[in-house]
């Protein structure tokens, strides 16, 4: 991860949080997101180096930054990629890495095929808008722009390796909630995997607001996996 490059906006929004009145409280926020972003990934950089030449799993890969990474030092990885749009990208960025598998599926509880909606903006920006296609539709969805795509049991295709799996990274839109659930309540699953990084949705799914907050407590607890909601 760029740390020196996070630590510059760090500073930058560090002067723009002292001017006085809204523009201030605007930067006191984004400050905050941001120190709160930068101590993420120093987490992550970190969990790399603990897990390095053990299996990591990218689940949400959009167009194959983090999963790159991952393949820096993991034995192997796995990436979850269910947009067309966003994995043809994938397959470009990755096609060089021998130890990158790329699965064109969403990943859930069930082996089975789920809708995926692409963001209304979609089409004016895929670049941007592409990480947030979910198969859980939202305000933010476009019910025209909607096709049927695989969807993998992750906790089946987790308990099939013999392997302990280093890092799951979680970014699915919604989906991180059903996965998490059912992960930590699963405590031979939960022991086989060192660490997960997971962003969460409550401001577009207030819905499910009482299992993040559940989940939130769970993940306070859990030894093991360690548990990071905060990924940007």
């Amino acid at each position: 991860m760029d740390l020196l490059r996070q630590q510059g906006k760090i500073r930058k929004y560090q002067v723009l949080s002292r001017f006085p009145g809204r523009i201030g409280r605007i930067y006191q926020e984004k400050l905050a997101n941001r120190v709160l972003h930068f101590e993420t990934y120093k987490a992550f950089d970190e969990a790399l180096r603990h897990c390095s030449q053990m299996i990591c799993i990218d689940i949400g890969a959009n167009v194959g930054t983090i999963t790159s990474i991952m393949a820096q030092s993991a034995s192997r990885v796995f990436a979850f990629e269910p947009d067309p749009w966003a994995f043809t990208r994938l397959s470009y960025a990755t096609e060089k890495l021998q130890n990158v598998t790329l699965i064109n599926a969403a990943a859930g509880i069930s082996d089975n095929d789920v809708r995926l909606f692409r963001r209304k903006e979609f089409d004016s920006d895929p670049i941007l808008h592409s990480a947030a296609s979910s198969v859980f539709m939202n305000k933010h969805s476009d019910t025209g722009n909607t096709f049927l795509v695989g969807q993998v049991d992750i906790i089946d295709f987790l308990l099939e390796m013999e392997e302990d799996v280093g890092i799951i990274k979680i970014d699915a839109e919604g989906a991180e909630v059903p996965i998490l659930e059912r992960l930590l309540d699963h405590d031979t699953l939960a022991n086989k995997i060192h660490y997960v990084f997971a962003e969460t949705h409550e401001r577009i799914f207030p819905e499910l607001s009482a299992r993040y907050l559940a989940l939130r407590n769970k993940c306070d607890e859990s030894l093991r996996p360690h548990v990071n909601l905060n990924w940007p």
